[in-house]
């Protein structure tokens, strides 16, 4: 009996590995996207040095190539992991304005400001993939991803009318994402997506160093949370199998 049973079990498994799609045999990939994307909800705003403002603002802002890298690993239930750097930016710009004479060959410095911006952005996400057990080489997937960022712009001016201003924000976006996966050749493969934006909660910080303002006028803090904003994207990638 024991043979019997032990027979059945081991039938029952190959019989479940040849189901499995062979094309997602695979441990971990790595992948490289071109991340499109259109926001209506930029943050960050300032029309020229002097008249530099620390406050949110609605604009517009278009992306067509925005290379990103991740990493990808499937779990037991032949679903997938993925984490990927999808922003990192470092920017330090110095600003400077002169009123010049010609008559007399003077200019005099009028305006100085050295301005820093930072922004992060990594997303997780888990992929609900389909078409697990039938050998084909198009499997759609959903995927359910959340995407922390972090930005911190601070202006420090070079004259003492001016004082040092910053402004951080921590937040997070969460997404629905379909998925179109294409395994080209036994390592590579094209992943299509459209990631949905469900929703945005964020947490700003204003500094003010003007000794003129209340101490509690120098700190300003803001919250605020949306659901389905205004924003689109859509991203490409090829991926290798390891």
């Amino acid at each position: 009996m024991k043979k019997i049973i032990t027979a059945s079990v081991a039938i029952l498994f190959i019989k479940v590995a040849v189901a499995q799609n062979p094309n997602m045999d695979y441990r971990f990939a790595i992948k490289v996207y071109n991340l499109a994307r259109y926001d209506e909800t930029d943050k960050f705003r300032h029309t020229n040095p002097v008249e530099y403002n620390y406050y949110h603002d609605h604009t517009n802002s278009l992306k067509l190539f925005h290379p990103t890298i991740a990493v990808q690993w499937k779990t037991k239930r032949n679903n997938f992991h993925e984490i990927e750097l999808t922003d990192f930016e470092w920017e330090n710009s110095a600003f400077t304005t002169h009123a010049n004479n010609d008559s007399i060959k003077t200019s005099v410095l009028v305006y100085e400001e050295n301005i820093s911006r930072t922004i992060f952005a990594a997303r997780y996400e888990f992929q609900l993939m389909f078409n697990k057990k039938k050998e084909k080489k198009l499997v759609p997937s959903l995927g359910f991803a959340a995407s922390p960022y972090y930005k911190r712009l601070s202006s420090l001016p070079g004259i003492s009318s001016s004082f040092p201003k910053s402004e951080q924000t921590i937040g997070l976006k969460m997404f629905v994402t379909p998925r179109i996966t294409y395994f080209i050749k036994q390592k590579l493969f094209l992943d299509f997506n459209i990631p949905i934006c469900l929703s945005e909660t964020e947490f700003a910080k204003e500094k003010n160093e003007d000794p003129s303002l209340p101490s509690a006028q120098r700190e300003t803090f803001d919250f605020n949370a949306n659901t389905i904003p205004q924003m689109f994207s859509a991203r490409v990638g090829i991926g290798i199998k390891f």
